[in-house]
């Protein structure tokens, strides 16, 4: 029982891009069929005090049903950054 906690986790370890305002992503919901998942934009990502990651995103998306934009919170674990906002106004 004690080897596996001698076995480092690189998911931990290894320092990820902290998800900003204005990027575009997917949003995976359990509820919805795999392959139409939601496109959104970041409009809030407040970093933790404790260790500065982000760890929740308020997202905004156009819903086919609502007239205006839908805003939900979601974990960083469900969503899929796809446009770094880094990036949107570079040419490809």
């Amino acid at each position: 029982m004690y080897f596996p906690t001698l076995v480092i986790q690189q998911k931990w370890h290894a320092k990820k891009r902290n998800v900003k305002v204005g990027d575009i992503v997917l949003v995976q919901d359990s509820g919805m069929i795999k392959g139409k998942w939601k496109l959104g934009k970041v409009i809030k990502a407040d970093p933790s005090t404790r260790d500065g990651c982000v760890r929740t995103v308020d997202i905004q998306y156009k819903a086919l049903d609502a007239p205006n934009m839908v805003t939900i919170t979601r974990p960083v674990q469900r969503i899929c950054v796809i446009l770094p906002v880094e990036e949107e106004g570079s040419d490809f």
